[in-house]
């Protein structure tokens, strides 16, 4: 399953990854060995296009820079 939209304002949810990312020294292809990834997905992720990414790439993506990725569910505003 893949993420299809993201939230209409703020960050974009997998900016903490690409932070991480950097603040290790990692390059993308560095991250992409490391999670076991293509390096296109890291790519993905740290531009924002997430359509195409899986729960899992994210979570090997988050593993990798020394993060646990979570999901949290909350009711929706009206």
């Amino acid at each position: 399953a893949a993420i299809d939209a993201l939230p209409p304002a703020g960050p974009p949810p997998a900016a903490a990854l690409t932070v991480a990312r950097e603040a290790a020294g990692l390059s993308p292809a560095d991250a992409a060995r490391k999670a076991g990834v293509p390096e296109e997905t890291i790519r993905q992720v740290d531009s924002g296009r997430l359509a195409d990414v899986t729960w899992q790439a994210l979570d090997r993506y988050a593993a990798a820079v020394g993060l646990t990725l979570t999901l949290t569910a909350a009711p929706a505003a009206r």
